[in-house]
């Protein structure tokens, strides 16, 4: 590992694309695990246009690196595009404040996303808590003072989950019907946790 080249020619080799896919001039929406924010700010240093690091009214900025699980991150792309809201209060702060659908920041979130060139989307957790009456998913963990055993429950998700499923065949379809895609895959590891799809980078082709 003492040569300058040791990263790519042992560890990346066969996992990176032919040429870089991304530009500074292309804008990136990354959200996600903590991942989404190292890579953020990794680009954004080196002059890269990562429209989560705007002073946009979005949750995907605000709270970019506290969606780590593959419900949350279906929640924005729903919410945005096709105006679903969680039927109950599931999104929530670093200090446990409670984020509520709103329609501005909706409207926001779908305006980035419409702009976005590419998607940096991480998967940084397989445990989730869920309202049980619902099934719906939390961000992270349920704040202390909403807390109610009698319907939120905790449970580990799998690689084969269904909704990592349905969120890839989501984006896809939402992409089809209003941009020109074009999507690439990536797996890795973040923070420590084995994730199915750890860094996902979805290229749009302009028109």
């Amino acid at each position: 590992m003492r040569s300058l080249n040791a990263v790519e020619d042992f560890i990346l080799e066969g996992w990176l694309p032919p040429e870089p896919f991304i530009t500074p001039e292309m804008k990136v929406t990354a959200f996600g695990s903590c991942f989404a924010e190292h890579i953020s700010n990794y680009l954004n240093a080196r002059n890269y246009t990562i429209l989560t690091k705007s002073d946009a009214n979005a949750y995907v900025v605000h709270m970019g690196e506290g969606m780590v699980n593959s419900y949350a991150i279906r929640q924005q792309f729903d919410w945005a595009f096709r105006g679903l809201a969680p039927t109950t209060g599931l999104w929530h702060g670093y200090q446990a404040e409670q984020y509520d659908y709103d329609e501005n920041v909706r409207r926001t979130t779908l305006d980035l996303f419409e702009q976005t060139d590419v998607f940096i989307l991480t998967f940084g957790l397989s445990e989730v808590w869920y309202d049980e009456p619902t099934g719906e998913v939390f961000w992270r963990a349920v704040p202390a003072d909403v807390y109610d055993p009698e319907r939120h429950k905790f449970r580990v998700t799998t690689v084969s989950n269904v909704t990592l499923r349905r969120l890839l065949m989501n984006l896809s379809k939402i992409v089809a019907e209003n941009r020109s895609w074009e999507q690439s895959f990536t797996a890795s590891r973040s923070c420590g946790c084995w994730i199915s799809a750890g860094a996902m980078a979805a290229s749009r082709s302009r028109n």
